[in-house]
C-alpha cells in the first residue's frame, strides 16, 4: 500500500563519518560533536531501509552525505540502489573523489553539491590540504563535459562565509559563476559556544528530561565580533553587484538578525513564530543506522526497528510536542536547519484562529509561517480522511498577497492566536 504524504520528505543519509579532509569550520569534528556513529552500515542494510521507505508518494529525496559520502566503501552499489527505487538524489561532497563515480552518476539526473569555500589559496587553507582546489576544479570541468554530452546531472556550489574568505567573496563569485552551475549558495557559518551549549543542556533537561547531545562548535576558534559582522554585511551587499547567476544567502537573515546571529544577542527573539520542520520531514540516518530528528537527538536504529515505527515513537514525538507547546530552543536560531522551509507544526486537534475553530486531520499538521509569526493556511483540494480538510503551505508572501488571500478561503492568523482547543 502506498503511503500518501502531503509533502516531500528529505532523508539525510550520513553514509560514513570518515573524511579525507579536515575543514576548519566543520562542526562534525569540533569539540561539541564527535563521531557519534563510527560503524558504516552494509549495502544490504541500506537496501532494507530503502525498501521500507520506497512505497511513499511523493518519493522521498535522498541526500547522500557524510563525512565524505564518496568514501563509503560500496558507494557504487548503494547509488545504484537509490536509482533502482526511483529516489531523487543529491550528493553533497567536497568534490575531490568525484571522478571515481562520475561515469555512473552522469547517467542519472542527480544533483551534485560541491563545497567550495574560496579561490585556490583560501580554499586549500580552509581544507587544510594543498591541491584540493585544483582537483575539485578538474572534476567540475568533467561534470561540464558530461553536461555538454547530454547528461542531466546538475551542479550546485555551497560556499560557507568565514573570516578566512570574507574579503574575496565577490572575486570568488565572479570566478565560479562562469561555470555551468544551477545554484550557488553562500552559507552563514553554523556555530555555537560552550556557554550556549550549556544553556541548551539546561533547556533540554527541563523540557525533555535528558541532556543536549548536539554541538555546533567548529574545531577552529574564529574571532567573531561587531567589526566582522560589519565586514560580512558589506561583503554580502557587494555580491549583489556582480552576481549573474542564481545565488542565495542561507540562511536569508534580515539585516537586524545578522548581528544577533553572530554575536549571540537576543537569540530567543529571532523568528519567534517559526518552528523547525526537521523533526517532521528531515530524518537523518547515521552511518550505524541510528535515526535522529534533530542534531544529537537519537530516536532509534533502523537495524532494530522499522523506520516508520521509529519516526512516530515517543522519543520523536516528545521533541515535536515541546516545540509546538513551548516554541524553539535558543540554539535553534544558530542552526541552519531551523531556516529550511517555512512551515510550522500545528496540533492535530483543533486550533483557535481569529476566534474560529479549525479542525486538522492527524495526517496533516503543517501551516505556513513567516519570520514575524504570521501564518497562512490554505485548504488542500483532496481530502485524506473523512470530513477532514488538510492544509498545504503556500509560497513566500507579501502584505499585498495576504490582503488578496483574505478574500478567499485562506485564513491568516498570528502566532499568539494559535492555541490547542
Amino acid at each position: 500500500m502506498v503511503l500518501e504524504l502531503p509533502f516531500e520528505m528529505e532523508f539525510i543519509l550520513s553514509l560514513t563519518y570518515r573524511c579525507n579532509l579536515n575543514c576548519s569550520m566543520c562542526t562534525q569534528y569540533g569539540e561539541g560533536f564527535k563521531q557519534q556513529a563510527t560503524d558504516d552500515m552494509t549495502v544490504e542494510q541500506w537496501e532494507a531501509f530503502f525498501e521500507s521507505v520506497s512505497d511513499v508518494n511523493p518519493k522521498p529525496k535522498m541526500l547522500l552525505m557524510g563525512g565524505e559520502p564518496l568514501l563509503y566503501k560500496d558507494f557504487e552499489k548503494l547509488f545504484a540502489l537509490t536509482q533502482k527505487h526511483g529516489f531523487n538524489v543529491q550528493i553533497v561532497t567536497n568534490g575531490v573523489l568525484l571522478d571515481r563515480y562520475l561515469e555512473q552518476i552522469a547517467k542519472t539526473n542527480t544533483t551534485i553539491t560541491i563545497s567550495l569555500d574560496g579561490l585556490e589559496q583560501t580554499h586549500d587553507s580552509i581544507r587544510n590540504r594543498k591541491g584540493t582546489f585544483k582537483k575539485v576544479m578538474e572534476n567540475i570541468d568533467k561534470i561540464e563535459a558530461h553536461q555538454k554530452a547530454g547528461s542531466k546531472i546538475e551542479l550546485c556550489i555551497n560556499c560557507v562565509m568565514l573570516p578566512d574568505n570574507v574579503d574575496e567573496l565577490s572575486e570568488f563569485l565572479q570566478f565560479i559563476q562562469k561555470k555551468n552551475i544551477k545554484t550557488l549558495t553562500f552559507q552563514h557559518l553554523q556555530f555555537s559556544s560552550p556557554e550556549l551549549n550549556k544553556h541548551t543542556d539546561t533547556q533540554w533537561m527541563k523540557r525533555l528530561n535528558k541532556p543536549y547531545a548536539g554541538g555546533l562548535i567548529p574545531p577552529k576558534h574564529y574571532k567573531i565580533d561587531k567589526n566582522y559582522v560589519e565586514k560580512l554585511t558589506k561583503a554580502i551587499d557587494s555580491l549583489k553587484d556582480v552576481c549573474k547567476t542564481t545565488a542565495f544567502i542561507f540562511p536569508a537573515l534580515e539585516d537586524e538578525e545578522i548581528e544577533n546571529y553572530y554575536l549571540d544577542k537576543n537569540l530567543d527573539e529571532i523568528r519567534t513564530g517559526r518552528i523547525c520542520t526537521t523533526p517532521w520531514v528531515n530524518p537523518t540516518i547515521h552511518s550505524n543506522g541510528d535515526v535522529s530528528n534533530c542534531i544529537g537527538n537519537i530516536i532509534g536504529n533502523i537495524n532494530q526497528e522499522d523506520f516508520w515505527t521509529i519516526w512516530n515513537n515517543e522519543k520523536a514525538n516528545s521533541l515535536r510536542q515541546t516545540l509546538c507547546q513551548n516554541g524553539k530552543f535558543t540554539i535553534c536560531a544558530k542552526c541552519c536547519n531551523f531556516y529550511k522551509g517555512n512551515f510550522i507544526y500545528a496540533p492535530a486537534t483543533l486550533l483557535r484562529i481569529n476566534n474560529k475553530l479549525l479542525s486538522l486531520p492527524d495526517e496533516i499538521n503543517f501551516i505556513k509561517s513567516s519570520k514575524n509569526g504570521v501564518f497562512i493556511l490554505d485548504k488542500y483540494r483532496d481530502k485524506t480522511s473523512e470530513n477532514a480538510t488538510p492544509v498545504i503551505p503556500l509560497e513566500t508572501f507579501t502584505p499585498a498577497s495576504v490582503r488578496n488571500l483574505q478574500k478567499t478561503e485562506t485564513i491568516v492568523a498570528k502566532f499568539s492566536e494559535l492555541k490547542g482547543a
